[in-house]
């Protein structure tokens, strides 16, 4: 099995805010929702200060791994455009050999909404020496409040 393929995502949730209960592996994930409601009257880009991306990772032999964000917004002819690009610095430390399963909420400050309809976060995983890898959709749908 190549690198790039190591690595598997069991559940990626969109949040308002997760949270983590001390040093143990359990977490709070506050106001799962999947409508972003704006007012009525709103202009775009607008801009969200934050959405928390919890993910739960199986790796398999993956070694360190860097992670990518990209959020994208579909437009009316079915085309999709780029809206925002995330790539912490942070690394994983996978081990090389054996399995893993890890849970960890990652930021995304400052999501820039163009925009309203459907909206899809893509979540990639590289390895050294690989190329970037898409492991994970999440969708959110933005609408004006009524």
């Amino acid at each position: 099995m190549s690198h790039s393929h190591s690595i598997e995502v069991q559940h990626a949730v969109l949040s308002t805010l997760a949270r983590q209960h001390g040093t143990h592996p359990v977490f709070d994930l506050l106001e799962v929702r999947y409508d972003v409601v704006v007012p009525s009257d709103t202009e775009f880009p607008r801009t969200i200060p934050k959405f928390d991306l919890y993910l739960r990772m199986v790796a398999r032999d993956a070694g360190p791994t860097r992670l990518r964000i990209r959020v994208r917004r579909r437009l009316p002819q079915g085309l999709w455009e780029r809206v925002n690009d995330f790539v912490p610095t942070r690394r994983f430390l996978f081990p090389r050999a054996g399995t893993v399963v890890h849970s960890q909420p990652i930021r995304l400050p400052n999501v820039k909404l163009t925009g309203t309809g459907l909206y899809a976060i893509n979540t990639y995983f590289r390895t050294p020496g690989e190329p970037w890898g898409l492991r994970a959709v999440e969708y959110f749908r933005v609408v004006r409040a009524p």
